[in-house]
């Protein structure tokens, strides 16, 4: 007897929460005069990750593959093959990882997003300076090493931040 009381009175606390002033279940003010901040929060955000978005596509499928070349092959074919083997096979191992990653904030996917963009950049100085990239005279072997770690970290960031908007 006491149990079902007890049952009966935390059902109709869990009620009283939500009910609105009329007494319909409502989560979601419907009121088209008031603009809360929770809205507009949304809605930057919304569009900041819609710019990154659209930067990581614009970056990693149209500027970053004429790159590709003028900063492996300085160093040697076998790098440019590694590069371009490498990276894609562990992009199943980056979209494996990110399979987790359902709670991300907006912080993250900047920080991500902006690892990937420095990646992306020592990739770009390297393929500039190409006849005489760094590292091809002192130590070709880590200059080559580091090309190619550049690459598939990039393209897997990338591939990461790109889920972590979807999933968000």
């Amino acid at each position: 007897n006491d149990r079902s009381t007890t049952t009966t009175t935390s059902t109709s606390n869990d009620d009283d929460n939500d009910d609105d002033d009329d007494g319909s279940l409502s989560l979601i003010h419907d009121d088209p005069t008031s603009t809360s901040t929770t809205t507009m929060m949304m809605d930057h955000q919304i569009k900041l990750l819609l710019a990154i978005s659209f930067a990581i596509a614009f970056i990693n499928f149209g500027f970053m593959p004429s790159f590709l070349s003028y900063s492996t092959i300085p160093y040697g074919e076998i790098y440019f093959y590694l590069a371009t083997n490498l990276s894609n096979l562990f992009l199943p191992c980056a979209i494996f990882l990110s399979i987790w990653s359902y709670s991300v904030s907006t912080r993250q996917i900047v920080s991500e997003t902006s690892a990937a963009l420095l990646l992306s950049l020592y990739i770009l100085l390297v393929g500039i300076r190409s006849p005489c990239p760094p590292f091809k005279e002192q130590r070709p072997l880590l200059g080559g090493s580091l090309i190619v770690l550049s690459w598939i970290l990039t393209s897997c960031l990338f591939t990461r931040v790109r889920l972590l908007i979807a999933t968000k």
